[in-house]
C-alpha cells in the first residue's frame, strides 16, 4: 500500500507529491536518503542536500547510512565543492574502514585523492595492529594495492601484514612477472595448502598451481628441483589414484 500511494503521488504531483508522501512517513536516515534521491533526480540539489542533512540528524547514532554522505558528496563535488565532498566520504571511510570505502573515497575525490591516501593506508593497516583492532592481517591494504595496479607496495604490504590466502595467490601471479623466484614458494604453499581437501576437485586445483608453479622454475632454471618435489608428492599421495590422474592429465611428472 505504501508503495502504492508514492506511485500515484508522483503520478498526479510529480516529485513534491511524491516528497510529501515520503515526508510523513520519514523516521531512519534511508528514508530522508529517498527523498534527497528524488530531488537531486530533479536537478533540485540544494533540496536535496537539505534533507540529507535531517537524514544525518535522524539517525540516534553514529553509524549513518552511508549511502547519505555519497549522495551529499557527488552534490559537492558536482559543485565544484571538493574539500567538502572529500571530507564526507573520509567521514564515511573513518566510520566502515574497508576496501570499499577507500575506493570511493579514490574515486568521489579525484586529483585530490593524494592528500588523502597515505592516512588512508595508515588506517587499513590499524584494522590488525592499531586503533581499530578488528582484523588479523592486512588483506584490506594488499587489495586497495592491487586495485590501484601498485603490485610491489601490494607484495610489501603482504610480506609486512599478511594476507588472505587467496589474495597471496593474486599478489603472488603479479610478483612472478617480474620476480618468479619470489613467487614459487607462494605457489607450492597453495598446492600443499589445497591437497588437504582430499576430493577430486581440489586435486584439479593442485594440479594446475603446480603446473604454474613449474613454468615459473624453468624460468630460474629450478626444473630439476622442481620435479623432484612433485615425484616427492606423488609418492607420498600414491594411494590417491585421482589425485595421480589429475596430475597425469597436467602433464606433471611422474614417479620413476
Amino acid at each position: 500500500m505504501t508503495s502504492l500511494r508514492e506511485q500515484v503521488a508522483e503520478v498526479i504531483g510529480g516529485a513534491d507529491a511524491l516528497v510529501e508522501v515520503l515526508r510523513q512517513d520519514a523516521q531512519s536516515g534511508f528514508d530522508y536518503l529517498r527523498i534527497a534521491q528524488v530531488l537531486y533526480r530533479e536537478g533540485r540539489a540544494e533540496e536535496a542536500l537539505d534533507w540529507i542533512g535531517r537524514g544525518l540528524e535522524a539517525d540516534d547514532s553514529d553509524d549513518h547510512d552511508p549511502r547519505l554522505r555519497e549522495l551529499a558528496a557527488s552534490i559537492h563535488r558536482d559543485a565544484g565543492r571538493i574539500e567538502t565532498a572529500g571530507q564526507l566520504l573520509w567521514q564515511n571511510f573513518e566510520q566502515r574502514p574497508g576496501v570499499v570505502a577507500y575506493r570511493e573515497l579514490k574515486s568521489g575525490t579525484g586529483a585530490d585523492f593524494s592528500r588523502w591516501r597515505e592516512h588512508a593506508i595508515t588506517v587499513l593497516k590499524d584494522l590488525s595492529t592499531g586503533e581499530y583492532g578488528r582484523r588479523q592481517d592486512w588483506s584490506d591494504v594488499v587489495s586497495v594495492l592491487l586495485w590501484e595496479g601498485e603490485t610491489d607496495a601490494a607484495w610489501e604490504a603482504a610480506i609486512g601484514g599478511g594476507c588472505r590466502q587467496e589474495l597471496w595467490l593474486t599478489v603472488a601471479r603479479e610478483r612472478a612477472q617480474s620476480h618468479p623466484a619470489d613467487a614459487l614458494p607462494i605457489l607450492l604453499r597453495e598446492a600443499d595448502r589445497s591437497l588437504e581437501g582430499g576430493d577430486r576437485t581440489a586435486y584439479r586445483h593442485v594440479a594446475g598451481i603446480l603446473r604454474e608453479a613449474r613454468r615459473l622454475a624453468e624460468r630460474i632454471e629450478g626444473l630439476e628441483e622442481f620435479d623432484r618435489h612433485v615425484r616427492q608428492l606423488r609418492e607420498r599421495n600414491r594411494r590417491r589414484p585421482a589425485l595421480q590422474d589429475e596430475f597425469t592429465r597436467a602433464k606433471l611428472p611422474q614417479l620413476a
